[in-house]
């Protein structure tokens, strides 16, 4: 019965959080375009470029295994959530853009800041799909409610990550700007939802 109790409320704090899932989502799209317009696009190349490799290619499994081994021992002191933190700080993202980071440092704009975006975004895609199979099947149940919790919270801290490491790499502060426009698009949508909800009635 307790069992039964913690997923449901798994579930219902899954379906609660999803607006803030849209919103986050939203937020970051129109925060690429503070950025240099075409590191937004070579950012989305570097998706595409993942998802194309990961479908046709190769899956980089080994890969993935090996940042998140990494990043488990890093957080080794704060065991034995390391594993979620691991989840939450992409090893690959994280090294890529502190990279770039003290490119721009040495070198001003470097004519290769394209191709850091563009790894950035494939870092990024692998980090997000990967760990969502990885919950998937660690989750045998149909409707999995611990992964949709959790990979709710993966995805939306990974998006405000990086966000933050954009803020230091291109030297700006639009991190609470980031944060309001979640705000205001996550209530417009709950304030959508429940009008809907009451509609019905």
């Amino acid at each position: 019965m307790a069992d039964f109790i913690v997923t449901l409320l798994k579930f219902f704090l899954a379906v609660l959080m999803l607006p803030i899932v849209i919103a986050s989502f939203v937020a970051f799209e129109s925060h690429l375009a503070t950025y240099p317009s075409s590191y937004a696009e070579f950012f989305r190349w570097g998706i595409v470029g993942f998802l194309v490799t990961f479908l046709f290619l190769y899956q980089f499994w080994g890969v993935y295994e090996f940042g998140q081994e990494i990043m488990q021992s890093v957080f080794t002191v704060f065991t034995p959530i390391n594993k979620v933190l691991a989840r939450l700080v992409p090893f690959y993202l994280t090294i890529i853009l502190v990279l770039f980071y003290i490119n721009k440092l040495l070198m001003g704009a470097p004519k290769v800041s394209h191709y850091y975006m563009f790894f950035v975004g494939f870092a990024f895609a692998m980090h997000i799909l990967l760990t969502a199979q990885e919950m998937q099947e660690e989750e045998k149940t149909p409707i999995k409610p611990t992964y949709f919790f959790w990979m709710s919270l993966c995805f939306m801290v990974v998006l405000a990550l990086t966000v933050l490491l954009f803020d230091l790499v291109f030297d700006k502060w639009s991190f609470p700007k980031y944060l309001g426009e979640i705000k205001q698009t996550a209530e417009q949508i709950y304030r959508l939802s429940l009008g809907k909800a009451f509609s019905i009635q």
